[in-house]
């Protein structure tokens, strides 16, 4: 226990700053080293990260998303959003041309599972970490909007656990995650919304955004918190059917990248979602 709470406490200390410096290049660097490490982890947990024809242009990916993701909102004062899907489409499917290159060469040395999986996996991490900045940067309810990302899942799992402790009683999904329950669950999505109305009343106060409805709000923060939940337990799903107990072993006491930052990934781009749809269709929070 306390090697998690002193692993936790330089965790925060380190990320208080990145938080801080966000429009400056720091977030972006830091995201994309988040994003390269849990790829790679998320490679040799299924047995692929050595086989580098596919590993390579994967972790190459992930090395390059959350960067571009900031230069092109840098460069391009309108239409960025839609140059940016644009441009990320097309990488995908250079991605998908290669990799079906390398199946069919590879002279089943690589399965078509490893490929498909392998894909899948990155392409699931390296999109929700792109995420963040992409919201960051979007902009989309305002410059602290992306804060809701970490609120949603840190509060989820917070709440979770304190309320699966007091009256837990009913298994949420034993098989993929013993611990947590139903009643953990329940707690930690309604605090999760009312986490995301004190944001917005707090945010309204110091002028630093302009939330119209807090039931809008609320309902956001319930689908972050499913959401993360969900997450995790996928996650946690992946971990089993490999048999790996941590994703890694860099955050001592907590397991790997991934094993923090699963449900970030999960929330960021449902978050982007829905502010991108809230912006386009004139949707007030």
């Amino acid at each position: 226990m306390l090697i998690r709470i002193i692993t936790s406490i330089v965790a925060l200390c380190v990320l208080i700053p990145v938080l801080i410096f966000s429009n400056t290049w720091i977030l972006p660097i830091a995201i994309t080293f988040a994003c390269i490490v849990a790829n790679y982890e998320i490679l040799k947990c299924i047995g692929t990260v050595k086989k580098y024809a596919v590993s390579g242009v994967l972790l190459f990916v992930s090395l390059i998303a959350p960067m571009l993701t900031r230069l092109l909102f840098l460069k391009l004062a309108t239409g960025a959003i839609e140059f940016y899907m644009l441009t990320m489409a097309v990488i995908c499917m250079v991605v998908v041309l290669y990799l079906m290159a390398v199946l069919v060469f590879s002279r089943k040395k690589i399965s078509v599972s490893d490929v498909a999986i392998s894909f899948f996996s990155s392409f699931y991490v390296t999109v929700g970490f792109s995420s963040i900045i992409l919201l960051h940067d979007c902009s989309y309810g305002g410059p602290y909007t992306y804060l809701l990302i970490f609120i949603g899942a840190w509060i989820t799992d917070i709440f979770a656990y304190f309320c699966g402790r007091l009256f837990g009683k009913h298994k949420l999904i034993p098989e993929i995650s013993p611990k947590k329950t139903v009643e953990g669950s329940i707690g930690g999505t309604l605090f999760t919304g009312v986490a995301f109305v004190i944001f917005g009343l707090v945010g309204n106060h110091f002028g630093f955004n302009d939330v119209q409805s807090y039931i809008k709000l609320f309902v956001f923060g319930i689908i972050a918190a499913l959401v993360a939940q969900i997450g995790d337990l996928c996650m946690s799903a992946l971990k089993r059917h490999y048999d790996v107990k941590d994703f890694g072993k860099i955050f001592p006491g907590h397991g790997g990248m991934l094993d923090r930052f699963d449900s970030i990934i999960a929330v960021s781009t449902v978050l982007l979602v829905m502010n991108i749809i809230v912006s386009s269709y004139k949707v007030i929070l």
